[in-house]
């Protein structure tokens, strides 16, 4: 049977069902593990980017993970993506990104494409990933980002009306100007639903698409 190992640097309770479940979907032949590093995180918040202290704590914990007996290691948080690319083929197993199959298909299918989320430090490595596909692609692409300022600090005082609100903001000032959403945390997910409704685009999120992904590689 073949094994990932999914690495969150939070505890991320929600989208790991989310994974489970949509493993058992597409998947059901592999084994899916969860490990993860729940104040590294916030140590990126707290620096305001990736320092050469973090990028090698984050190496650590990507090597810890890569030998925990898998075939493939995902990456679950846009937030330190940037490393994961860098490192990719550093490690026993390959390292995937879970928003890079996301933000490969929005690159290759859209012109003017919305990146949305809460924290700059996910936001802004998704749209460098959209644009590097983009690039391999041959072809220009029209980037729109926002960050829904207060939403997560929002969420985590326990104000989840406020944060909603916050992001729906942020992504109704983004219907006329974009083609597609992205939406640049895995979490995000559950917003989804109102995006579709209220702007009438496609909405793409991470969870269901890395999945998928993974699908395919295995059947190769």
């Amino acid at each position: 049977m073949k094994k990932v190992t999914v690495f969150y640097p939070a505890w991320a309770g929600e989208i790991r069902e989310l994974l489970n479940q949509y493993a058992k979907q597409y998947i059901p032949q592999v084994q899916m593990q969860h490990c993860c590093d729940d104040s590294l995180l916030n140590a990126v918040l707290e620096a305001g980017s990736i320092t050469p202290a973090l990028e090698k704590r984050i190496v650590d914990d990507f090597d810890a993970a890569a030998n925990t007996g898998c075939d493939y290691l995902i990456d679950a948080c846009s937030s330190i993506g940037t490393i994961a690319t860098k490192y990719a083929d550093a490690f026993r197993v390959p390292l995937l990104r879970i928003d890079g199959p996301m933000a490969k298909y929005a690159a290759e299918n859209f012109d003017r494409i919305g990146v949305l989320g809460t924290l700059a430090t996910s936001v802004d490595p998704c749209v460098e990933l959209i644009r590097s596909y983009a690039a391999q692609a041959g072809r220009e692409v029209y980037v729109e980002s926002a960050v829904a300022e207060g939403a997560m600090d929002a969420y985590q005082r326990g104000d989840m009306e406020t944060g909603r609100k916050l992001i729906q903001e942020k992504a109704t000032a983004m219907f006329d100007k974009i083609d597609v959403f992205v939406l640049a945390q895995g979490s995000m997910f559950q917003h989804a639903p109102f995006l579709k409704e209220n702007s009438g685009l496609p909405v793409l999120t991470t969870p269901e698409m890395c999945i998928q992904n993974l699908a395919k590689i295995l059947a190769d």
